[in-house]
This record gives C-alpha cells, structure tokens and sequence, in this order.
C-alpha cells in the first residue's frame, strides 16, 4: 500500500521541551528528511524530575478520495545521561494530539545511540471511526520526554533527545466502480 509523509510544518497547542540550537521553531528542528542527530534535537534536561510536552502541526495529505488504513507516528530519539554508563531508562511518549486530547503510550529504553520509535493507530482515537482526510490534517504529532534525576552510578540526570519525527499516513485508493451500459 502507497505511503504518504507528513513532517512538522509549526508547532501545535503544546510547547514545553528545549531546542537545540536555539532560535527556530520547534517544529524546525525534527522536520529534515534525513535525521542530522545531534546537529538539532528536542530534548528536555535540567530541573525537577517531570515530563514535558510538544506538539507540531503537520503538512497536509497532498492527496484526497483515499482509504486510510494507518497513521504512524515516529521519532528517532535517545538517551540523554550525564553518566552514560548508568543503566536508569528514559521515557519518551509518542502519539497524536486531536482536539486537545493526547492519544500516546511511553517507551523506556537505556540505548544511549539513537533508536527509531514508533506508535500505530489504525482508527481515529479521537472517534473511534476510520481516518479521514480531514481528520489526518487536523491531527498534531505529540511526543512527551521524561527527565529523572537520579543517583550518578544510575545515570545522573536522564532524558532524551529527539532529532526527528513525522507522521507516515497508509491508504488505499477506494474502490473504482464501473457502470456497463444498458443493452
């Protein structure tokens, strides 16, 4: 089935991690086509232990009349940790913002290279019902990173960096339907 990629195009309603390097919009630092890894990310690091939130509107499907079976939302990200040694996790939450709702679930992981994460949604988890083309335009990719402070031998201060992420939209070209004349 024909794929289509949606990448940050401004930031959504939530706008809470760091960038890196300053300057730019959020959205400008996750939209590249190809991962420059640590030359721009999101990250989230310093200050209390809590988890933060972004949100990033998205390009527009560039096609309509279309069957969508998936949304995909994915991020390649990695551990952030003062003592790369240390084996504490991180946590990175991925999903869809739609209405002012989060739709996401977490990832832990430990790998301080970067990794490729990624969250399905075959519905709309707004509605319950299949993706439309309007709904896939309205959604906002989200993604949440947790900072920990812990005990150095553990890692110290833990969280992550996100250096990209978009949106991959599956579809199918509805059925054709074919009248045969009348005899």
């Amino acid at each position: 089935m024909p794929v289509e990629i949606l990448r940050p195009s401004d930031n959504g309603d939530l706008v809470q991690l760091y960038v890196y390097p300053g300057g730019g919009t959020h959205a400008s630092k996750l939209s590249e086509v190809l991962p420059d890894y640590d030359a721009t990310y999101i990250h989230r690091y310093g200050g209390t232990t809590s988890t933060n939130y972004d949100s990033y509107q998205l390009t527009d499907l560039g096609i309509s009349n279309i069957v969508i079976t998936n949304v995909r939302v994915v991020a390649i990200v990695r551990r952030e940790a003062m003592n790369p040694g240390g084996t504490y996790p991180t946590t990175v939450g991925l999903g869809v913002r739609i209405n002012g709702l989060n739709y996401y679930s977490n990832d832990s992981f430990s790998s301080n290279s970067y990794i490729t994460i990624a969250r399905d949604f075959a519905i709309n988890p707004n509605t319950g019902s299949a993706w439309t083309v309007a709904s896939v335009n309205g959604l906002q990719a989200f993604l949440g990173i947790g900072f920990y402070n812990m005990a150095y031998w553990q890692g110290g201060l833990i969280s992550a960096r996100c250096t990209q992420l978009y949106v991959e939209v599956t579809y199918a070209a509805p059925p054709s339907v074919s009248t045969l004349p009348a005899t």
